[in-house]
Parts: C-alpha cells; structure tokens; sequence
C-alpha cells in the first residue's frame, strides 16, 4: 500500500512553487532583474533619442539663447580702446540742424577724424541719393583721406526671388571711398541680436561687412572670402563677443569732432564708427547685455562686432552633430548611474550633471566656442522623471503581489489593513502593518531558538549560518555566528564529519544532527548536543558490569572455592590466598570508584608549583622503589612552572605512572621523573622513564582504555591508565607514550601552563 502524503508540507511546497508563476514579472528576482533591464534600455533609447533630435534643430534655441545671453552678461569684460564711436546724437542735430545733414558737414567731419590721425573710419549711414555739388566735396574728403568704409544693403528678398544684388552708396562715393560693406543685422528666432555675418553671398557674389571693411582698410588680416557661389544669403555668421551694456564703448559727438573740441589723442591710431545715435533715427536692437529695456542702435553694434574681430574675441558654434553626440554621452553616463545608485544618489547625480552641463557650457565660451546646453539639461531632467516612474511602477507591483502572497502563503490569518488617500499610500500603511507581523514572528522564532537547551543553528544552502542561538555563540566562542561558514565552524571544533558524534579537544563530546526545512529554499537546522555526561554514564555503566560480571566475579569465586573446598582456614596457605583474593577486590572497587570520579566528579582546580607535585609523588613511591632496588631519580627541578589544576587527582595520576614504572622496571636500574616547561607552546611536561620492555604506542592506547592489562605477572586490574587519561584529558592535557633514550618506556604528560598569582 502506498504511504500516505504529508498534507502540510504538500501545501506548502505546492504554494512554494506556484508563487512565483502567480506574482508576475516582478516576483521572480531573476525575471524582475531581466524587466528591470530591458525597461532601462527602453528609457535610455528614449532619452537619448530625444536628446539628439531636440540637439539637431531649433526646438530649443530659445533656451540656448536665454543661456548664452545669461553666460555673455557674467563674463562681458572690458571693450577694446582702439574702438571709437562717433555719434550723431540728439546734441548734434541740436547744433548742427536735422536730418539728413548736408553732404558737405559728412566732408567735413572725415577731414576732422582723418587730420586727427584716426586709423581707419567706418559710415555707418546709407548715402543712396545724389546731392549736387555737395556730393563733389565728400567725394573729395573721401579720396583725401583714402581710410574711409562705406555702407551698403543687401536686399534680402532680392535674394530670395534668385537676383541678390547689393544697393550702395552713389557712383562718386562709391569710388572714392576705400571700401564698401554690407550693414545688415541678422536676428535670432527671440529677435536678439547675437550673430553677425562678415559675408553675404548668393548669385555668384560675396559682400563682406562693413566692419570686416573697416579692419581690411587698417591692415588687420581678416579671415578669407567664401565661395561666392554659395547658394546662401549668411555665411557662417560669427557670434558677437558684447561688453556690456548700451554706451559702453568709448563715444564722442559728431558735434565736439566738427568743432574741433575733441581731442587728437581720441582720434589717434582709432578704429572709428561713425554712426546715429538721435531718438527716433535709425533702428534700435536687443543684444545678450540689453538690460532694463535698454536697446543698442546700429552703430553700437557695429562697434561690438569690430571689437570681436579685433581682439579675436569671436564665438565660434560647436556643430550640432557634436553638440547631440557629447549630449548623447552625458545621457548614457548619467542613466547607467540610475540604474547603480539608490534614489537619493540618482538625484544627486542628476542636479551634478546640469550642473556640470552649464558650467561646461560657460567655461568653453570663455575659450571661444559656444556649446548649446538645454538638449542635455533637458535630457537629464527627463531621465530621472521617467526612470523614477517606471521604478514606482515595479515597486508599486511589487509591493502589491508580496502582499498578496503573503496574505495566501501564512500560515494562519495574516491582517492587515490599506489606509491612505492614493494607492502608494495604501500599499505603503499595508507592508507597515505585514512588516510589523513579520517582526514579532521573527521575535517569536527568535525566542524560541534561544530557549532551546542545546547549541542550535539554522544554516543556509551555500552552508552560511542565518541564526544562532546563545548557546552556539558560547560553544564556538565566537559573537555573532551569522554569516560563518558552518563547516569551518565544524572544523574548528576538530569534527570530522557533519554528522555523528565526536570529541572536542577540551574533551567534550558533541552530538551533531542536521534537519532539512520543508520550504524548499535549502535551510537546514543543525543541532550540536553535549552528551559528554551520557556518555560518561554509558561508559561507567559498561565498566560496572564488566567489574561486577568478571573481573569481580573471579576472586569472589576463588575465596568462595576456599571456603567449600573443605580445607581448614586456619591454614597459611588458604588464609593468604581468601586475603590476597579479597585484596584484588578492594584493589578493583577503589580503582573503579577513582576512575569514576577522574570522568565525572566536578574539579577543584587551584594553582600550585608543578615541582611540588612531582616531588610529593616520587616521594610517595620512594619506599616502593628502594623495597625493588631501583632508583627514583628526579633530577633539579625549575622553580615556578605553574599549573591550575585539580591536585589531588593530578597527583595520584602521577603516583599510577610511577608505581607501573616500578612494576616493569628490572632490579639495579632507575625511573626518571622529570619537570619541563615549553614556553613557547604555553605547556607544562611531566615525564616517566623507565628501563623496561618499553611500549608501543598502539599498546600503550589499548591500556589507556579500561580494564586492558598487560600480560604478565602481577595484581593489576586494568584501570590506572584509563584513570591517567581521563584525569589529563579533564585538564585539556594530552598523554603519550613512546621510547625512552635508554630503550625503556617514556610517558609525557602534557598540561596547559598557568601564570602565578601576583
């Protein structure tokens, strides 16, 4: 017939294996581990993608703007002195008259600056329609002074409709002035002004800027023409490097210069940007340090360019194909940190790498080049938003399912409530209360473990102590027992196996026993029981009938066969053998009762001067000895080898070596009883050579077991070895045996050393 099944732990291993199948992806560590991953890789091609396609266009050009501005204000410095403006401001049209001015007052402000000394002169003013005779005077000042720029405008949606051309300044103007240049400004998508052209090319043609014209005519070497086949209206414009606010580059009026107010060291060796500046002419422009509403007109931003050119101070834009791959990169690094650090250290990261990004950002625009931040700012704010959302989804259903089965797996009913107003709340207060019932069955276990009377562990599969009883951390002398490997535990004791029974070197004797868990998840409860007691008693148990049903037995039996054999007892003979018969009794009984005592009785241990103990027996024995003519020699002892030990029952071991020393020894030699002392092992020796047949130490291990004689004569009943060694072995002492230096037998004891008392 069929053994019936174990309901319970049917149960239990069917709920065991079931659980996992029913709590879904994220109740499996193995399956959570690989959900987790791939969520990870579908985030990080999220980010990241988002990153490169917000880098590669103009989504967020006004953040970059707004940065680059913020950086621009921070780190404006100083303007150039070799830049000059002069400016037709309201004073001038106060003094001089409205505009337009005569061409004839033009003339004669470019013979001011040019007697002055000034280096090169840039007219930021459009002259466009003829003036008579007038025109004939600037054209001669022009040629005059051979230094001077003239502005030109270039149509843009001329450009557009495929004829781009340039309108610029009348034919005897034009001439005569040393150069020409465009002065159109180009606006970002915010209307701020922070990027120039020095070209504009399109229908074969290329039209430097009127600053690039003004350097040109000065001899600073400016960076070449580009292909005037480019179908482009701005080629590769050069971000502005502004100083500040409006007026901060040196600027005298238009008025001082034609009065001849100004003074020559002004003038000298100067960049000069003649321009207007009058309310109500010309246009006014937001710069990155346009602050308080304050608005840069024409000249002024002429100015600023000049003044990026001259101290090659220029912007360059990093590309954006660079721009998405280190964008793409921090994103990668910052999101392989999410999936390592805990919550905390994720933000942390994530504020440090926005952080990082914008000073990034300002540090390469003090070396010339302009990183647009906000793709990797953006990245990154998205990233921990979006990894910490799918990381409260698993937990959320995490949480959800460990509830679930845990209600369904307890043994008995598991209560517990959902308060809070969403449902992280609820499933939050619901594991508070599951883990408050987790923690007072865990005090229950743990109560119930320490209560029990032997040294108790709970090993895992790997073989890793999980718990442990006092008891255990007092027979392994070691706090705390968690996370030792058990079997060096085992070892340590001197176990040889993992099972059964074995001695301990202080010479207790240790039962192991091993349990399986029925959970399936490898644990085992191992049991280390002290039976050193029972077996004392099994042993004294067996020695008793051995005493009583034979060693005993035969000389009651001879004094019985005396008294029936019909022989007078007053006879010598027959009175010596019932006394001798009866002596051998005695011998036994006292032999077995100290030997019982030597296993079992309770030490009195105290600490004396091993010598003493040595000379008390030899001199116990000396009588003996002389009476068989041998010699008990103890040659000079050493003074103060101490030991705690139990005396009385130490010296009678000592009395048992000698006197089978004396047993064994032939007549006319002698017995050696010495004291050494081993400072290094931390050990006491006491000796007994003889000059006898000597022992073999498997014979000698034999004798030490009870009631085991050697052949031969003489009246002894096998237990004074058995009483030596268990008397050594209460004391953590060793007996051996082996061959003396003059072929006899040589028995050492060995005994833990003791400090005096001070």
């Amino acid at each position: 017939m069929a053994e019936p099944s174990r309901p319970g732990r049917s149960r239990r291993s069917s709920a065991s294996e079931a659980r996992l199948t029913r709590r879904g992806p994220w109740g499996d560590p193995r399956r959570a581990g690989r959900r987790a991953l791939l969520e990870w890789i579908a985030v990080t091609c999220l980010v990241v993608t988002a990153t490169v396609a917000l880098s590669s266009t103009w989504a967020l050009s006004r953040a970059n703007g707004l940065a680059y501005d913020s950086w621009m204000r921070w780190g404006a410095g100083a303007p150039s002195e070799e830049v000059l403006v002069v400016a037709i401001d309201n004073r001038s049209l106060g003094e001089v008259g409205r505009w337009p001015w005569s061409r004839g007052v033009h003339a004669d402000l470019i013979d001011r600056l040019s007697n002055a000394g000034a280096r090169a002169i840039a007219m930021d003013i459009l002259f466009f329609e003829p003036e008579g005779d007038a025109d004939a005077l600037l054209a001669e000042a022009l040629q005059a002074s051979g230094r001077v720029c003239l502005a030109e405008a270039v149509d843009p949606q001329a450009w557009a409709g495929g004829r781009p051309h340039a309108t610029g300044p009348i034919a005897p103007l034009g001439s005569s002035a040393a150069g020409q240049g465009h002065v159109n400004l180009t606006a970002d998508e915010d209307g701020i002004v922070r990027r120039l052209p020095l070209w504009l090319t399109g229908g074969g043609q290329a039209w430097p800027h009127l600053a690039a014209c003004l350097l040109d005519v000065a001899g600073h070497p400016l960076p070449s023409a580009p292909s005037s086949s480019a179908d482009r209206l701005a080629a590769d414009p050069l971000m502005v490097r502004f100083r500040g606010p409006p007026g901060a580059f040196r600027t005298v009026s238009a008025s001082d210069v034609l009065r001849g107010e100004t003074p020559r060291s002004a003038i000298d060796n100067r960049l000069v940007i003649v321009g207007v500046t009058a309310d109500g002419l010309g246009d006014r422009y937001a710069t990155p340090t346009s602050v308080g509403g304050r608005l840069f007109n024409g000249v002024e931003i002429q100015a600023a360019l000049v003044d990026t050119l001259v101290s090659d101070a220029g912007v360059r834009p990093v590309s954006s194909v660079a721009t998405a791959v280190v964008s793409a990169a921090l994103i990668l690094l910052l999101m392989g940190g999410l999936l390592i650090f805990n919550p905390r250290w994720s933000l942390a990261l994530s504020l440090g790498l926005v952080i990082a990004v914008l000073m990034a950002s300002w540090s390469l625009l003090q070396l010339g080049w302009w990183f647009e931040p906000a793709a990797a700012v953006l990245g990154a704010a998205l990233a921990l938003p979006l990894w910490s959302w799918r990381r409260l989804v698993a937990a959320s259903v995490y949480l959800e399912t460990e509830l679930i089965a845990l209600d369904r797996d307890a043994p008995g009913p598991f209560l517990w409530r959902r308060i809070g107003s969403d449902v992280v709340a609820r499933q939050a207060s619901a594991m508070t209360l599951a883990i408050d019932g987790l923690k007072r069955l865990n005090r229950f276990i743990s109560g119930v473990l320490q209560d029990l009377p032997d040294a108790t562990l709970v090993v895992d599969a790997d073989g890793m102590v999980r718990l442990a009883n006092v008891r255990a951390e007092d027979l392994f002398e070691r706090r705390p027992l968690t996370g030792e490997p058990f079997q060096r535990l085992l070892t340590e004791l001197g176990a040889p196996a993992t099972e059964g029974e074995f001695s301990t070197p202080q010479g207790r004797i240790l039962s192991v026993s091993i349990t399986e868990v029925a959970s399936g998840d490898g644990l085992r409860i191992v049991r280390l029981a002290d039976v050193t007691a029972a077996r004392v008693v099994q042993r004294q148990r067996e020695a008793a009938l051995q005493l009583l049903g034979h060693d005993m037995r035969a000389p009651l039996t001879s004094i019985l066969a005396v008294l029936e054999g019909g022989g007078r007892i007053n006879s010598a003979h027959l009175r010596q053998r019932i006394g001798d018969n009866a002596r051998l009794t005695l011998r036994m009984a006292d032999s077995y009762v100290q030997l019982a005592r030597a296993e079992s009785q309770p030490l009195e241990p105290e600490i004396f001067d091993a010598a003493d103990l040595l000379i008390d027996a030899a001199d116990s024995l000396w009588p003996l000895a002389h009476a068989r003519s041998v010699a008990l020699v103890t040659p000079p002892q050493a003074d103060g080898v101490m030991v705690l030990a139990d005396r009385v029952l130490l010296t009678r071991a000592l009395i048992n070596l000698i006197d089978n020393a004396i047993k064994v020894a032939p007549r006319g030699t002698r017995i050696d009883v010495r004291l050494d002392a081993d400072t290094e092992a931390g050990a006491v020796r006491l000796e007994v050579e003889d000059e006898g047949p000597g022992l073999e130490p498997a014979e000698f291990e034999d004798l030490c077991r009870p009631f085991q004689r050697r052949e031969g004569p003489g009246p002894g009943v096998g237990l004074g070895l058995a009483f030596v060694r268990a008397t050594v072995e209460r004391h953590g002492g060793r007996l051996v045996c082996g061959k003396g230096a003059r072929g006899g037998a040589l028995v050492r004891i060995s005994l833990p050393a003791a400090s005096p008392d001070p």
